[in-house]
């Protein structure tokens, strides 16, 4: 039977270019025998689905970071015009606060619910 890995080096032999020691892997018979062969192509395909996994994990990752970031901008855009709807509102309300004669008390509370009233009242239409 003819398989590719009949031509390769044993680990006794990469061990020995390498100058390290390894631990045997393969039966007390030698490398080349079946279970060995088999054990070897097991592990293979295990190590090629584990690489698998941690690549589609690090796409997924990316890919969800990504989407956080441009969530991030439309959030920070949403912000930026809050503010400046506030400043606007507030220059507003200020403008027409200093209008008022002196003397002239001016009841926020009522202001303010009257703003309320009438925001319940665009809801409810």
């Amino acid at each position: 039977m003819n398989n590719i890995y009949d031509n390769m080096p044993s680990n006794k032999e990469n061990a020995a270019r390498s100058g390290k020691r390894r631990v045997q892997l393969g039966p007390l018979d030698g490398e080349n025998s079946e279970d060995y062969k088999i054990r070897r192509m097991k592990n293979n395909e295990a190590v090629r689905k584990s690489r698998d996994k941690s690549k589609r994990k690090t796409e997924e990752t990316l890919q969800k970071v990504n989407s956080l970031k441009m969530e991030n901008c439309k959030l920070e855009e949403k912000i930026r015009v809050y503010k400046k709807q506030l400043s606007d509102l507030k220059s507003i309300f200020l403008s027409h606060a200093g209008s008022a004669e002196i003397g002239q008390k001016i009841d926020f509370d009522a202001l303010l619910q009257d703003s309320d009233s009438e925001t319940e009242v665009h809801l409810a239409n």
